[in-house]
């Protein structure tokens, strides 16, 4: 506490000591005791004059008369007049300057007056949800690092000015903020929620440690920067939903790439949708458009941020995705994939492929001749024996015959026996086919049978040596010579002579006969 404010403090004291003499004498005291009530330094008094029903205000403090100074504990209720009355208010400079260090605040308590806790050493304030105003420097000048405001519908200027805050949760029931409400701090981040629609002067200001603000709703009205400084400058990004930038909001819009002189970053919200509800989705991500390409800004979902649907009955094959920065149709979508704007990501199902029970192998033949090929085929069959189509490509042949030439779904026979073709599936299932390699027949090679007897050569008689160059000549022509004519002579006459003989007999017998 300052040497000024010490000074005030204890000149109004002085002065309290100097005047009790006079109420005493005047009777003052009396009558005000009737109306009013202190209880462990505070006093109370009723709201409304002869109506306990609308509740009592804490009026002011005395630290001499509560033992537990600088801590307070305020009434939830109190009588006064012989009547009960909820603590509803603290009043106008109640607690202004009187070094406090910590405040209880009552459990009904709804509004907190100008001044009510300025300057003094509050570090912490739970302010109870029944509390709907604060006014104009309720909290000026603490050391409170942190607040949660319930659903306030007035916040007044300068109210928490010159404390130390880092963090601070704004209610969407409030819809402005005064000038310099939140000055002075040590703001880091901040989330302004959509109800807000205007925003005071400098009410950010003087807040050196704040990075970045949030806004999700509409550009809020404004006059003066919301972040003018008066001692430390105050310079966060801004954030704030796509659709409500220049261009995309219904009128106005935060513009890019800066606001105020602050740069802007727009921020997309990514929803998710099943259209099978098998996977419960998660929350809608917001992220920003933190690339630049040809002067568009874009981002992604990575992997490791998308959900893993799944369902009983379905397999995912990927997802759709509609996006309003591009107002295309609903078109596929991967991870890395670029998006332009607000965007939905809907899960893509089909029904499974049956599972394979079992292949048969098929050969374009099952009888071929040695040295010839036959080419093989793998059909897939499911449990119910419904065929599933074509898997030679899946599937691996081999021969139990080592000879045999094995090219892909070609088979070459090199000899001839049974040959067993076995097909392999790549899930191990398998089938085989027999084929019967048939030998090539061999044709007989000609053979040249000679005559055992030898041919006697002619003799060729003195006399008929003139004649047998005209024969000679025409033997030659045709390639034969005169020596088989000449013994084929000589046994014609032989014949000749054996029969005359044989018939001299036959005469010669017929004749002794007689």
């Amino acid at each position: 506490m300052s040497v000024r404010h010490r000074g005030i403090r204890r000149l109004r004291l002085v002065l309290a000591a100097l005047l009790l003499p006079v109420a005493a004498l005047t009777g003052a005291t009396a009558a005000h005791a009737a109306d009013t009530v202190e209880v462990d330094g505070v006093t109370y008094e009723l709201a409304v004059e002869g109506n306990p029903g609308a509740g009592a205000v804490a009026v002011s403090y005395s630290e001499a008369t509560n033992p537990a100074h600088p801590d307070v504990a305020l009434q939830d209720e109190v009588t006064i007049g012989g009547n009960s009355a909820p603590v509803v208010e603290i009043a106008q400079a109640a607690f202004r300057d009187t070094d406090i260090a910590s405040a209880t605040l009552p459990a009904g308590l709804t509004t907190i007056g100008p001044y009510a806790f300025g300057m003094n050493d509050l570090t912490e304030i739970d302010l109870p949800e029944s509390v709907t105003r604060i006014e104009g420097y309720a909290f000026i000048s603490n050391n409170l690092t942190s607040v949660d405001l319930p659903e306030l519908v007035f916040l007044g200027q300068h109210a928490f000015r010159r404390n130390a805050l880092t963090s601070v949760t704004l209610p969407e029931t409030l819809t402005t903020l005064w000038d310099k409400t939140f000055s002075h701090n040590n703001l880091q981040t901040l989330t302004i929620p959509a109800s807000i629609t205007s925003l005071g002067a400098g009410v950010f200001g003087d807040n050196p440690d704040l990075e970045n603000v949030l806004f999700l709703g509409a550009e809020p009205s404004t006059g003066d920067s919301p972040f003018a400084s008066e001692q430390s400058e105050t310079s966060p990004q801004i954030e704030h939903l796509w659709r409500e930038g220049e261009g995309q909001a219904a009128s106005g819009g935060f513009t890019w790439p800066t606001w105020h002189e602050l740069a802007t970053s727009p921020y997309v919200e990514i929803q998710f949708s099943d259209p099978t509800a098998g996977t419960p989705m998660p929350a809608p991500l917001f992220l920003p458009l933190s690339e630049l390409t040809e002067g568009t800004l874009w981002t992604t979902v990575p992997e490791s941020l998308l959900p893993s649907p799944a369902h009983s009955d379905l397999e995912f094959t990927g997802w759709t995705i509609e996006d309003a920065g591009t107002q295309d149709d609903a078109q596929a979508w991967s991870a890395g994939d670029p998006i332009y704007g607000d965007a939905t990501l809907t899960a893509v199902w089909e029904q499974p492929a049956p599972e394979l029970a079992a292949i048969v192998v098929h050969a374009s033949a099952t009888e071929v001749d040695e040295g010839d090929s036959v080419t093989l085929t793998a059909e897939g069959f499911d449990a119910d024996g419904l065929s599933l189509g074509d898997v030679t490509a899946e599937t691996t042949f081999t021969s139990d015959v080592a000879t045999d030439v094995v090219d892909g779904d070609q088979v070459t026979f090199p000899t001839a026996s049974a040959h067993t073709i076995t097909g392999t599936h790549e899930t191990q299932l398998t089938d085989a086919v027999v084929i019967e390699v048939i030998p090539t027949a061999v044709e007989p090679e000609p053979t040249q049978t000679t005559d055992p007897t030898p041919t006697p050569e002619p003799t060729q008689s003195p006399e008929s040596t003139e004649t047998t160059g005209t024969t000679g000549d025409t033997l030659a022509a045709t390639g034969a010579t005169s020596q088989p004519l000449a013994a084929a002579a000589g046994l014609t006459m032989l014949g000749a002579l054996l029969l005359v003989l044989a018939r001299r007999r036959v005469t010669t017998m017929t004749e002794t006969g007689r």
